[in-house]
Parts: structure tokens; C-alpha cells; sequence
């Protein structure tokens, strides 16, 4: 049942109307007409749950046409316009490959020409 029941606005409407019917169904079956509001129960719960049914695959449909490629998306590996960075031998903050002095702890790191 991928297909909704109905419209977003009916299905908004239907769980409304069956709302009140079930209410007022119960009404009914307490005071005078217990058939009347037994059908009346019956009736509300129908519509609630058709309601109830056709925004779940209203909000599934919108769901799948937001990110159709979510999980594609996810695994694929980050990319980064900003270099790999490397840890500062004294306080292991990450710096610049190039740096010849750590901004963080100002401990001056030794060439790796070697």
C-alpha cells in the first residue's frame, strides 16, 4: 500500500470527521441510541485510520522524492578542498604539513626533509 488513500487535505478532513464520530458515537451509546452509536464508532474509526493511513504514505512518498540517494549518498567518502593536516609533535593539535612553528602550543617543529 505505497499508493495514498486520498489527498493530504482529505486525509487532514477524514481523521477530523472521524474523530468527532467516534466521540460522538460514544455519546450516543451512553445516553440513548446504543446502534446508532455503535455505527457512529465504527464509523470514526474507519475514517481516522483511512486518514491516518493516507498521510503515512503521503509523508513516505515525500520521504523517498527529498533524498532518493540518501544512502549513496552517506557512503560516499567526504571530499575536502582543505589539505590533510598532520598532529603537532608537542601537543598533537592537527596542523599544516608546511608549518614550521605550532599555532596552538608555538613549539617549533623540526623539518621532515629527511
Amino acid at each position: 500500500m505505497n499508493e495514498p488513500l486520498m489527498t493530504k487535505p482529505a486525509g487532514c478532513f477524514s481523521q477530523a470527521v472521524g474523530a468527532l464520530l467516534f466521540l460522538g458515537g460514544f455519546g450516543a451509546m451512553i445516553s440513548d441510541s446504543p446502534v446508532g452509536g455503535a455505527i457512529a464508532l465504527a464509523a470514526g474509526v474507519g475514517l481516522f485510520w483511512a486518514g491516518g493511513a493516507s498521510a503515512r504514505a503521503h509523508a513516505r512518498a515525500d520521504r523517498q522524492t527529498a533524498a532518493p540517494n540518501r544512502s549513496a549518498q552517506s557512503d560516499a567518502p567526504k571530499q575536502s578542498n582543505e589539505p590533510e593536516r598532520i598532529p603537532c609533535p608537542v601537543c598533537a593539535e592537527r596542523i599544516m604539513p608546511e608549518a614550521k612553528k605550532c599555532r596552538y602550543c608555538g613549539a617549533e617543529i623540526p623539518s621532515r626533509d629527511a
